[in-house]
């Protein structure tokens, strides 16, 4: 038999002359799982580090409208708030392009008996007449605007060109509820660049209101059977509009951007945003543009970047955005008069 290890024991001797009766083995007598649960510690710790990165910072903060104080063609009062207008349009012709877009309803009288309104004859039968009264405003700031025609887009306005009927928005009809406007803000203004940051949601529902005639359109054509007073003319009401004055109080719905409060790996201050409408009653996406679409030399051939989107800068000393025309480069969202406009976009045929 070999010896493999040759091991010599010895006494130490102590300096009074005793021995040191204590025998030391040097072997290792650790065994192999020694330490493992660290190892396992220090594995985990830092999978959850790079999963969680940690060393980033992840926390958001508000950013609100910078105040505007105005200037020689605007008020000088200060103000907070963001406007907005969506103007929707109605396609006539796709080739050669011609549609219409109405910034307001068209305005005229109603006449006190007789006529049509919408299509239907609300004069036709004696009950009516007494409600036609209501048709006309009650104070004196409001405008007489003409009745809408289904049948005619000219007469169009607003959610009137996304199948909407004024009694469907007044009375805010599921599908009405459902549709919303959303922001989206890139990092780009190149399609095939640009990444989706922040979005923001607008209910029609929060859009300022304006005074317009109603009718419930499932009343016949050929004329009025007594007694179905819900088939005549329901007067003027209060009926949201595309149009949006934002504050940081009351309609604060998608005024604030929150997004990061450091630049610790998204490093910039600068989006583009485009918007879209979702309707809930078609189901149909509508993209915007910031001119109409019947003023461009070429409807259907021009550069996204320049027309799809407004640019937001972002201060982060002052926690406050801007917003600017991506063509002139001035600001807007600031007035009533200088608001962020956007317009449908109707796709080549």
């Amino acid at each position: 038999m070999m010896d493999v290890n040759k091991l010599k024991l010895r006494l130490n001797q102590r300096q009074d002359g005793d021995l040191d009766r204590r025998l030391v083995i040097p072997l290792n007598q650790m065994t192999d799982e020694f330490g493992r649960g660290d190892l396992i510690k220090e594995y985990e710790d830092g999978v959850i580090d790079t999963l969680l990165d940690l060393k980033r910072d992840y926390e958001v903060t508000q950013y609100g409208h910078e105040y505007f104080h105005g200037d020689a063609t605007n008020s000088a009062d200060p103000t907070p708030n963001t406007f907005y207008d969506f103007t929707f349009g109605s396609l006539i012709n796709p080739n050669p392009f011609t549609a219409t877009y109405l910034n307001e309803p068209l305005t005229g009288n109603i006449p006190n008996s007789g006529g049509v309104m919408g299509g239907f004859n609300y004069g036709a039968t004696t009950p009516c007449l007494d409600r036609l009264e209501n048709l006309y405003p009650t104070n004196d700031e409001a405008t007489i605007y003409s009745p809408y025609d289904f049948t005619d887009p000219t007469t169009w306005y607003g959610y009137d060109n996304q199948g909407f009927t004024p009694e469907e928005t007044y009375r805010y009809e599921k599908s009405f509820v459902k549709s919303f406007f959303k922001l989206d803000l890139y990092d780009s203004p190149l399609r095939n660049e640009q990444k989706l940051l922040i979005s923001l949601i607008l209910s029609p529902l929060n859009g300022e209101k304006i005074y317009r005639p109603t009718i419930d359109l499932s009343c016949p054509s050929d004329g009025l059977p007594d007694g179905r007073w819900n088939c005549y003319p329901e007067g003027e009401k209060y009926i949201p509009k595309p149009t949006f004055n934002l504050d940081p109080l009351g309609n604060s719905e998608a005024y604030y951007i929150y997004w990061l409060k450091e630049e610790t790996f998204i490093k910039t201050s600068v989006f583009y945003m485009s918007a879209k409408f979702y309707n809930g009653k078609s189901g149909e996406v509508i993209p915007f543009i910031n001119k109409p679409q019947n003023t461009l030399p070429n409807p259907y051939v021009f550069k996204p970047e320049e027309l799809f989107y407004y640019r937001v800068n972002l201060n982060r000393d002052k926690y406050t955005y801007t917003i600017f025309d991506t063509a002139t480069n001035l600001r807007v969202g600031t007035s009533d008069d200088n608001r962020i406009k956007f317009y449908q976009y109707f796709n080549s045929p």
